[in-house]
């Protein structure tokens, strides 16, 4: 499965649709998926920092990512990514957006990525990772 550069974050898994607050796919929050075309670049900064920070948050203690430049320009190369023309690429949040789009990272990745735990099937982890960033999104509503 290979995404196409596009102008929105969106994974194609929205919840808002049936009434969540916060995407389970992209995890904006209503107002954003609702207006993400509306909003100024500085507001779609904001969120890709958001995320950028919540996605180290949650993948640090499970990966380590070495050569990350690397990393993010095979990614970029590969158009499996989605990178905002006015912000630089956070290769943690690069690897939610993967793995939330269904991509298991290890399978294309693996010489970039080292596992700090145990482990897991990507499908765990995948559940592990929406369930913090979406938590973690509801809250600063």
């Amino acid at each position: 499965m290979t995404l196409r550069v596009k102008s929105s974050p969106c994974v194609g898994l929205c919840s808002t649709t049936y009434g969540d607050l916060i995407c389970r796919g992209c995890f904006r929050n209503l107002d954003e998926v609702l207006y993400w075309r509306q909003k100024s670049p500085q507001e779609q900064v904001q969120y890709y920092q958001r995320l950028s920070a919540q996605s180290r948050n949650i993948l640090m203690p499970y990966w380590t990512i070495h050569d990350s430049a690397d990393f993010l320009d095979k990614m970029l190369s590969d158009s499996k990514i989605f990178v905002p023309p006015s912000y630089p690429p956070c290769a943690y949040f690069s690897l939610v957006q993967l793995i939330q789009s269904g991509i298991n990272p290890m399978t294309h990745y693996a010489c970039y990525i080292t596992w700090n735990t145990q482990p897991m099937p990507i499908t765990q982890l995948a559940r592990l990772v929406s369930q913090f960033l979406y938590v973690a999104n509801e809250n600063i509503l």
